[in-house]
């Protein structure tokens, strides 16, 4: 199969790279030029992909799904990308032993969204295209202030940058559940945070932005999580219970 099998593991890592290994085994990824598309077609396209690479024309499948309608230059309909990330979130005790940053945080501002691209404009590609690329996505900056830590080193009122996957500009959309790793600006949340060093940061190009979100918790006006299954005390007493121990896999960089 040569060279076509290797194409085919590109494609693969394509898909895995835009979204965890997780959602995408749970067939939780849906890609779409201008609509969401349905998991049974998803699970149709995924199929006809994997015929194609066994009889040696994956090639095939690829030029359909990337080339179609590319028309030489940015098309005017946009792009849409929708994955569903609750079955990638690990639980309180997983997302605590994976930190490197455990800490309480006010959510102070909401900042335009933006390519992952050098200048940080759309690439000049096909909606196809750019649905399928690993290096191209839709980011949301968060400013965030940090309160208090419950581990790691970080100091009371710091401020750093949290880029959240997903988000809109013009008409090209990246949509990650329906809350996952939302924020709002003027509340507070718990965050469990990778700290993923200088390359991150030289990356986004923001020297505050070196962290990647594992789980965060938000807060109601009484400092509880509004997630009725967990408290703050509980969510305190794991990150002191767990947050020594080994993960069982670590968050990705």
């Amino acid at each position: 199969m040569g060279a076509m099998g290797a194409m085919g593991r590109d494609l693969s890592d394509a898909i895995r790279t835009w979204f965890p290994l997780d959602a995408v085994e749970m067939g939780l990824l849906r890609i779409s030029k201008g609509r969401i598309m349905e998991r049974r077609q998803l699970i149709a396209v995924i199929t006809v992909l994997a015929a194609l690479a066994a009889a040696g024309a994956i090639a095939v499948g690829i030029a359909a799904l990337t080339y179609e309608g590319a028309g030489g230059g940015q098309p005017q309909s946009g792009v849409r990308v929708s994955g569903d990330f609750h079955w990638a979130i690990p639980d309180a005790g997983e997302a605590a032993r994976r930190a490197d940053l455990v800490a309480r945080a006010a959510v102070i501002q909401r900042l335009p969204p933006f390519w992952s691209a050098p200048d940080r404009k759309r690439p000049n590609l096909s909606d196809n295209q750019l649905a399928l690329s690993p290096r191209y996505r839709i980011y949301t900056p968060y400013r965030i202030r940090i309160k208090s830590v419950l581990k790691g080193d970080a100091q009371g009122n710091e401020e750093i940058t949290l880029n959240r996957l997903g988000g809109r500009i013009g008409n090209d959309i990246v949509e990650v559940g329906d809350d996952a790793f939302s924020f709002t600006p003027g509340t507070e949340v718990i965050l469990f945070l990778r700290d993923c060093g200088q390359r991150r940061a030289d990356e986004f190009k923001d020297q505050y932005a070196r962290f990647r979100i594992i789980d965060r918790y938000q807060l109601d006006g009484n400092g509880e999580p509004i997630d009725p299954s967990v408290t703050y005390e509980g969510l305190v007493e794991t990150v002191e219970r767990e947050g020594a121990l080994e993960p069982r896999r670590e968050t990705p960089c």
